[in-house]
């Protein structure tokens, strides 16, 4: 496979990232959900609250971490921002108690801010705005080990307080490990960011804002490998919409990406290459009669696959999806016109992100989708975007944002001064 780290005008890159930026959390929000979740620190420590002095930290963990939040509905613009709620250790507290009693200090009394907002779960408490879910795990660090090495809680509400159990878990230590392996595209990461920032206003529906946000720059240099994982998450969503049961782990296919060592710097490329080796890696199982099994490598105990797959067949349904995956893909390897991409695109990411992502595409373009003057050769990789406001504005953009600091991810600081 080879790569072409700063052809950036194919049109299926150009696409791929559209619907990536699509689907992603885009700034504004990302902004709103930094504002969120500093709120409900300071919640946590009001004076009445069941917590009250009894939570140091909270901070991102999961996609949020590694930048790959995505939607996560399929009609409708939702996401689920996940964040470790560090619990200060009380000796003898059980899983359920942990998990009642952030509950209780989240939703307060009748007539409070969240009271109507809060909803207990096994592993964490979910606040539920109209736009996006809060999702707050409990955890109690484990002294001695790596840093915020921790034990979360696992208890159903419905069952006995003798079912609940500690997990050992390190979130942080897997956001680290992630963002230092995956390969990196300095082009890819410029165009992506300026993409990201231009696009905010075209795919996202502005409501007047209701809450004052912080002014920072969220982290949207991301490389190749995220924006794949984000996508192959999208697809993993498609495919699972109607299903019942759980879906493969994003965590797992973040870490399964992450390690692939793809020397890809653009996106077509980068995703053909992890769906094939994702199809390998399953296939390799399903052969062998085994289930996956995908640790933390920070922590060997913070097993990812502990509640997936839970049988041969199961494993064996997402392995056909990602044969299918790969076969879509490969339709599109030696150059698609735009009605083709489209196709392939609806099938995979779902019909109404892929018509609105080809659509504004073609019409930046000047071309409608059904000319077919917009086309992709393999032979050269590249597509006149000269009349496109992509190769203008992304440009521009991408330069004026290398002179800013992008963190990687944002910690939200103490509940508790």
């Amino acid at each position: 496979m080879a790569a072409h780290d700063n052809d950036l005008n194919d049109v299926r890159d150009v696409l791929l990232a559209d619907v990536a930026i699509r689907i992603q959390l885009p700034p504004s929000s990302y902004q709103l959900a930094t504002d969120r979740v500093a709120k409900l620190a300071t919640w946590l420590d009001r004076p009445d609250s069941a917590l009250k002095d009894g939570v140091s930290l909270v901070y991102p963990q999961g996609s949020m971490a590694i930048n790959a939040t995505i939607g996560s509905c399929l009609d409708r613009d939702e996401f689920d921002i996940d964040t470790i709620a560090q619990l200060i250790p009380r000796p003898g507290r059980s899983p359920q108690q942990a998990l009642d009693q952030l509950y209780l200090a989240i939703k307060g009394a009748k007539g409070s801010r969240y009271h109507d907002m809060a909803q207990r779960n096994t592993r964490c408490i979910t606040v539920i705005y109209a736009d996006m879910h809060v999702d707050l795990t409990p955890a109690e660090l484990i002294p001695g080990g790596e840093p915020r090495l921790s034990a979360i809680f696992h208890h159903r509400p419905e069952e006995p307080a003798s079912q609940g159990r500690r997990v050992i878990a390190n979130p942080f230590g897997f956001a680290e490990w992630f963002n230092e392996v995956t390969p990196r595209s300095a082009s890819f990461e410029a165009f992506f960011e300026a993409q990201s920032m231009t696009m905010d206003g075209v795919f996202v529906a502005k409501d007047a804002a209701v809450e004052e946000v912080p002014e920072q720059t969220p982290a949207y240099r991301k490389p190749p490998a995220v924006v794949a994982l984000q996508l192959i998450k999208r697809f993993r969503n498609v495919r699972y919409e109607s299903r019942k049961g759980r879906r493969p782990p994003s965590v797992m296919l973040a870490r399964l990406i992450a390690e692939s060592g793809s020397p890809s710097g653009n996106p077509f490329d980068e995703l053909l290459f992890q769906a094939r080796k994702l199809e390998h890696y399953f296939s390799a199982h399903q052969r062998s009669n085994t289930l996956v099994r995908v640790v933390n490598p920070r922590c060997s105990e913070d097993v990812f696959t502990d509640r997936w797959p839970t049988s041969l067949d199961e494993q064996q349904m997402f392995l056909t999806d990602l044969v299918y995956f790969r076969s879509q893909l490969q339709q599109l390897e030696q150059g698609a016109d735009l009605e083709k991409i489209s196709t392939v695109f609806s099938t995979l990411f779902g019909e109404t992100v892929s018509r609105s992502v080809i659509t504004k595409f073609a019409d930046r373009s000047g071309q409608t989708i059904a000319t077919g003057q917009l086309r992709s050769e393999r032979a050269t990789g590249r597509i006149d975007l000269s009349r496109s406001r992509i190769g203008t504005v992304a440009a521009t953009t991408a330069a004026a944002s290398q002179a800013r600091s992008s963190p990687r991810h944002t910690f939200y600081g103490l509940a508790k001064k």
